[in-house]
């Protein structure tokens, strides 16, 4: 069936070559004098070049000529910004033209059907620009056509099946448009395509099997479409793919068997997708394969053993699926994985302790399964690594000191787990560490010090554990901390003045504590505060009156404490509040008059006002 197509567009082509040959013996061959007029007309050029009657049109900027001075190739420079003058060009005086590069220069319109006259060009690049229309069937006039990129416009309608008559074709790329419709067959008549990029369109129905015929393609980007149906068995036959990107559609099915043919393949990405089934075992044998990505499809089975045989793996995605069983320990033999990311899945069991052998990883993101048992000691091997992501499932047992070596750290995530025992000193050695998130486990013992080294840290959430004690003053020197979280603990003793240091901070959640003592004035400083949540305490004291100095205020809550003295009238300062809680303390005297101007029902109860 293929043969049939490619020879009835072989036929069809060689009436159209055959006429226009005709037409071109029969024109005259287009003098220098009319090449130099097509430039001037076209007003693709600036005046100080077009009036300087002393430069040829051969020195013209991105004008190329040949040995006999006529023009063979236009290669403008970067941000020529042509616009609307690009059907200005007469290209039928330009019929020596081997290659036009307009790309990055601002051309808009359609692409005008002139430029079919242009029979022995072999480079054409229309991409980066603002193009519209669609791509004309009589590109297939193009026959000694090599290079068609047209990426990054806006060129709507289906792919023309005529693009199937360019043979000589090694490099097509339509990729960033708003093409829409199926691949037609006819892709399977490029035979000496080497790449093929079709990403970020509208493309829909199946991945033609035709493309299997492209055996000596080694890029396919069909990423960022509307494609269903399954992966056709054809992709197979193109042993000499290195790139395969698949990512972002609707494919279904399983992954194909023949995907093991692919032994030159570096580079696999099938995420967000619909595939089913197990990881085949035929990848055993992408030995070359560096980056691999099933994420976000719905895979079942286990994770594979022979995955050790990937060796040149540097990254391994295959979270957001239904993949079950326990962490290969064989894993620990890809000593060039950089990510591994297996998060959102039903993984069982501990931790293999040949983890520790990934030298080299950066990224390693366990969360979202049901994996139990300690964390090993040998996380702390990862010296490079600087994301550690195992929250949500059931880890138990402390958090081990090793990992204070981990000092590349900038995000740990160990929220959600059974971890006990208390916070070990050594995260203070984690001076690059951003985010910190132990919440929700069962932590006690008082917060370390040593998270005052802590300096470049924005988040620190350490809620809903059984951490006792007072809080370290040394928690004033992060003065990036945006975000802290310690309610739902057993803290107490007073809020150190040193809080006031932290200038950078929006959210501040301090509830649900034993804390006593006053509201330390100093936070008055905290200019950036959105949030300010003290409810069930026991702080007493008056309400320190520059609160009322914090304008982005939002939700001020000090319930539930030992609250004494008048509401500071600064409260009514805070125009963008909108949640105000001073219920169930020992508050007197009368509500401001500017704050029942915001605050119709204010919640006072258990008060003496």
């Amino acid at each position: 069936m293929m043969s049939i197509i490619c020879n009835m567009s072989l036929a069809v082509l060689i009436i159209i070559a055959f006429s226009c040959y005709n037409s071109i013996v029969a024109a005259p061959a287009p003098s220098k004098q009319s090449e130099a007029s097509a430039l001037l007309y076209s007003k693709w050029w600036s005046p100080s070049v077009i009036d300087n009657t002393t430069l040829p049109h051969c020195a013209w900027p991105g004008v190329l000529c040949d040995a006999s001075g006529s023009i063979d190739g236009i290669r403008l420079p970067y941000g020529y910004q042509i616009g609307g003058n690009f059907s200005n060009m007469n290209f039928s005086l330009l019929s020596r033209l081997t290659s036009l590069d307009l790309s990055s220069n601002g051309l808009a319109g359609k692409i005008p059907l002139q430029i079919c006259t242009l029979s022995r060009l072999t480079y054409l690049d229309l991409s980066f620009n603002s193009l519209t229309g669609e791509l004309p069937p009589c590109v297939q006039n193009l026959t000694r056509l090599q290079v068609l990129w047209i990426s990054y416009n806006h060129i709507s309608g289906s792919i023309p099946p005529e693009v199937g008559n360019l043979e000589r074709l090694t490099d097509l790329n339509l990729e960033f448009n708003l093409l829409n419709g199926a691949v037609p067959l006819t892709i399977g008549c490029l035979h000496n395509l080497q790449s093929l990029r079709f990403s970020s369109n509208n493309l829909s129905g199946s991945i033609p099997l035709e493309l299997g015929n492209l055996a000596k393609t080694n890029v396919v980007d069909l990423s960022f479409n509307n494609f269903t149906g399954p992966i056709p068995s054809s992709i197979g036959n193109l042993t000499s793919l290195t790139y395969l990107y698949l990512q972002r559609n609707r494919l279904g099915g399983s992954i194909p068997l023949v995907i093991g043919n692919l032994t030159s393949l570096t580079d696999l990405y099938l995420q967000k997708n619909q595939l089913g089934g197990s990881i085949p075992l035929q990848m055993c044998t992408l030995s070359r394969v560096t980056h691999l990505d099933l994420s976000f499809n719905s895979l079942i089975g286990e994770l594979p053993p022979y995955v050790q045989n990937l060796t040149r793996l540097q990254v391994l995605r295959i979270s957001y699926n239904h993949i079950s069983g326990s962490i290969p320990p064989e894993l620990g033999n890809l000593e060039r994985l950089t990510d591994l990311n297996l998060k959102v899945n039903l993984l069982n069991g501990a931790i293999p302790l040949t983890i520790g052998c990934l030298h080299n990883l950066q990224s390693l993101r366990f969360s979202s399964n049901n994996l139990s048992g300690s964390i090993p000691l040998e996380l702390g091997n990862l010296a490079k690594i600087n994301v550690v992501d195992l929250s949500l499932n059931t880890f138990t047992g402390p958090i081990p000191s090793s990992i204070g070596n981990l000092t590349s750290l900038t995000s740990l995530y160990l929220q959600r787990n059974k971890l006990g025992g208390s916070i070990p000193p050594e995260i203070g050695n984690l001076t690059s560490l951003n985010y910190l998130d132990l919440q929700g486990n069962q932590l006690g013992g008082s917060i370390p010090p040593e998270i005052g080294n802590l300096m470049s840290l924005i988040s620190l959430n350490l809620r809903g554990n059984q951490l006792d004690g007072s809080l370290p003053p040394k928690i004033g020197n992060l003065k990036n901390l945006a975000y802290l979280d310690l309610r739902g603990n057993q803290l107490s003793g007073s809020i150190p003045p040193e809080v006031g240091n932290l200038t950078s901070m929006t959210y501040l959640y301090l509830q649900e504590n034993k804390l006593s003592g006053c509201i330390p004035s100093q936070i008055g400083n905290l200019k950036s505060l959105v949030a300010l949540k003290l409810h069930e305490n026991r702080i007493h004291c008056a309400i320190p009156s520059n609160i009322g100095d914090l304008r982005d205020l939002r939700q001020l809550d000090l319930s539930s404490n030992n609250l004494v003295g008048e509401i500071p009238v600064q409260l009514g300062k805070l125009g963008w509040l909108n949640y105000l809680d001073l219920h169930n303390n020992s508050l007197s005297g009368s509500i401001p008059d500017n704050l029942k101007a915001i605050f119709p029902i204010l919640l006072f109860s258990a008060t003496k006002i």
